[in-house]
């Protein structure tokens, strides 16, 4: 990785991305309703919204959701989460 590329990925601007990307998380995780299938995806975003959504079927929030993750490790860390999968 060159010395650029490595700027690029901290500092203030990583910083930012980084909470734009958890507000995201948030808001996706706070449209899923009791009852729905929901797509478990990968990427930063997506991690945030799994470990969300397990905190909230944690707490009883979120009766029959389950998730279709899109790979087998998304699937392990749904499993690892404690979320239900089809």
């Amino acid at each position: 990785m060159t010395r650029v590329a490595r700027a690029r990925r901290s500092g203030p601007a990583a910083a930012v991305q980084e909470a734009e990307k958890r507000a995201a998380a948030e808001r996706a995780a706070g449209l899923v309703g009791p009852g729905m299938l929901v797509g478990l995806g990968s990427g930063t975003p997506a991690g945030f919204v799994l470990g969300l959504l397990a905190a909230r079927l944690g707490r009883g929030e979120l009766p029959e959701v389950a998730g279709v993750p899109t790979s087998t490790t998304v699937e392990a860390e749904a499993r690892r989460l404690g979320t239900r999968h089809a």
